[in-house]
């Protein structure tokens, strides 16, 4: 009997699973850089885990072309100013997710560009690997800008 309730139950989650949209679906909250409402297979969520370092930017650095995958890298320091605090160098690839909070919900940024020294940010590594160096060396999942 408990096989049988454990069956109807796995076949419940995944017919409920399968059944939950297209990958398509449009985040009402989600503007991208051109006013039009952005689908969620964009990137334009923020990864569901706390971020592995929040603070300012304090260097951005952008590579040509030639370099392959790799858009540039955004150094975040946590409290800029005090020693021995923690700082990331997160590498910018296309895959990265460039967002900002806006009043209407997330925003996409139209590139790396949109990122400058002195901006508050949020942001996530791949898998949260970091590199165990100093400053830390990670590829960014996403990079949030915060306030102002």
């Amino acid at each position: 009997m408990a096989s049988v309730l454990r069956s109807v139950l796995g076949m419940a989650v995944v017919l409920a699973v399968s059944g939950c949209g297209d990958g398509g679906d449009v985040h009402e909250d989600a503007i991208c850089s051109d006013g039009v409402a952005c689908p969620y297979d964009q990137g334009l969520a923020a990864p569901d885990r706390a971020p592995d370092l929040e603070g300012e930017v304090t260097q951005v650095t952008t590579v040509s072309a030639v370099s392959g995958d790799v858009d540039g890298a955004v150094l975040v320091v946590a409290e800029p100013g005090v020693e021995g605090t923690a700082m990331i160098s997160f590498s910018v690839t296309p895959a990265t997710a460039l967002l900002r909070e806006g009043g209407s919900g997330l925003e996409m940024l139209a590139d790396l560009d949109d990122v400058v020294s002195g901006l508050r940010v949020r942001a996530w590594a791949v898998d949260g690997r970091v590199a165990e160096s100093y400053p830390g060396q990670a590829e960014a999942e996403a990079i949030m800008v915060v306030g102002g």
